[in-house]
């Protein structure tokens, strides 16, 4: 398996030679420890991937020259996660997984339970370092935090534009799955998550009024920091975004 380095390819045809930055540089030699000679792939994170031949290698320095580029389409369809705030080690966790999962868009949501209002810090590069882990050519979009508020009126404009809002909730009874075989052809999903501490009444009340169907996993209740990933790999593994294996 080759390794995945970050990189800006809005340049890049085959022949070309891309100059990793400073960081991906350093991670190429000092820890990868890659040679001149060795396959190598390059993702911008916006969905194009390049494969190539590391050209140079220096004491700061490392160079790949392209071999062909090809950009991904995004996934149909497309899946937003709804991730109330949770402690920090727990929401480091969230952001992995959800970003391991495939999921397009993540938004912060500070819930009236949440632990913390602020988004952390480490997330942005918590989506990078995952995304070269799952070896991603499209990274996770993080979106500015949003109220209770907020997420009712992304919930009411993704159903009337014919997505999918799912609220995962204990009490329900309907499992997801079901949910989502029910529903045909989808262009949207958005999966709501609450916060370790559950939704309040006003917060579920506000969910279902704009048009999220609750629904339940199975039988195990998960953590808030699990719930988003587990939702999202069973919205993909029911829909078109995880057929026909990696587009690669």
């Amino acid at each position: 398996m080759s390794h995945v380095f970050v990189a800006d390819l809005s340049a890049a045809v085959a022949g070309s030679h891309i100059t990793l930055d400073s960081d991906e540089s350093h991670h190429a030699v000092r820890v990868r420890r890659v040679r001149i000679g060795e396959q190598v792939e390059l993702v911008d994170g916006l969905g194009t991937r390049a494969t190539g031949t590391v050209s140079i290698v220096g004491k700061s320095e490392c160079a790949i020259e392209v071999g062909g580029v090809a950009n991904e389409p995004s996934l149909t369809p497309r899946l937003t996660v709804v991730q109330a705030l949770v402690k920090r080690d727990r929401s480091d966790q969230a952001m992995e997984l959800l970003t391991e999962a495939g999921v397009d868009t993540v938004v912060p949501w500070a819930a009236a339970r949440s632990q913390s209002s602020d988004i952390p810090a480490k997330w942005p590069r918590i989506a990078t370092e995952s995304s070269k882990q799952s070896r991603r050519a499209r990274f996770p979009v993080i979106a500015p935090a949003h109220s209770t508020t907020a997420v009712g009126g992304l919930i009411a404009e993704t159903v009337a534009a014919g997505g999918l809002a799912l609220l995962c909730h204990e009490s329900a009874r309907t499992p997801i799955a079901d949910v989502i075989s029910a529903s045909g052809a989808l262009s949207e999903v958005v999966i709501v998550v609450g916060p370790e501490g559950g939704l309040t009444d006003e917060e579920l009340a506000a969910f279902t009024d704009a048009g999220a169907q609750p629904v339940i996993m199975g039988p195990s209740v998960m953590r808030a920091a699990t719930a988003g990933a587990a939702a999202a790999c069973i919205v993909s593994a029911l829909t078109n975004r995880w057929r026909g294996g990696s587009p690669r």
